[in-house]
C-alpha cells in the first residue's frame, strides 16, 4: 500500500507527516514545483509592488525579445528585493500578447473585476497595435485571422 496522509482540517500537512511512523523520517521539500493553475498555484496580482527598480529590471529582459511589447513573465524568485535587483529568481514562462493576466483566476477574484482587467488588457493591446501600425507593421486581414482561428480549432 502507498504512503498517504488524510488531512483532519486542523494539522498541517508537516504535522500530520511527523505524527505518521511510516513518514516522520522523510522530508517534503515541494509539492508541485511547477506552476498550475490545476495542481494549486495561486497566481497573485502584484501591482502594488511595482518600483521603478523592478520597471528597469523588467524592461532589460524584454528588450532581449525582438518584437516583444507586452506580455507576461512567470517567475520563480526568493524575494522582492533580489528580484528587483535582477538576482535569484528563473523565469519559467514568457507569455505574449495573447496571454490572460492569470491572478483574474483568484478565489476572491469577482467576475466584474475580471473582465474589468481583461479589457483593460485589450486596450494597452489595442494601442500598441496602433504604435506599430503608425511604425509599418502590416496587420493581419480579417479573413485570414478568422480562417487561421477556425483552422486552429478543428485541429
Amino acid at each position: 500500500m502507498f504512503c498517504s496522509i488524510l488531512g483532519n482540517g486542523q494539522k498541517t500537512l508537516g504535522s500530520l507527516i511527523r505524527s505518521n511512523i511510516r513518514l516522520k523520517h522523510r522530508i517534503v521539500f515541494l509539492i508541485e514545483p511547477i506552476g498550475s493553475h490545476n495542481l494549486g498555484t495561486e497566481f497573485r496580482d502584484a501591482r502594488f509592488k511595482i518600483s521603478p527598480q523592478l520597471t528597469k529590471t523588467l524592461k532589460k529582459w524584454s528588450d532581449q525579445l525582438p518584437g516583444f511589447y507586452y506580455g507576461r513573465f512567470d517567475i520563480k524568485f526568493n524575494s522582492w528585493d533580489a528580484l528587483e535587483k535582477g538576482e535569484e529568481f528563473k523565469i519559467i514562462e514568457v507569455n505574449g500578447v495573447n496571454s490572460e493576466p492569470t491572478h483574474i483566476h483568484q478565489s476572491f477574484h469577482v467576475l466584474w473585476k475580471a473582465n474589468r482587467d481583461i479589457f483593460y488588457h485589450m486596450d494597452l493591446i489595442y494601442e500598441i497595435s496602433k504604435i506599430n501600425k503608425s511604425h509599418g507593421y502590416e496587420t493581419v486581414p480579417v479573413k485570414k485571422f478568422v480562417n487561421g482561428i477556425i483552422r486552429n480549432v478543428t485541429l
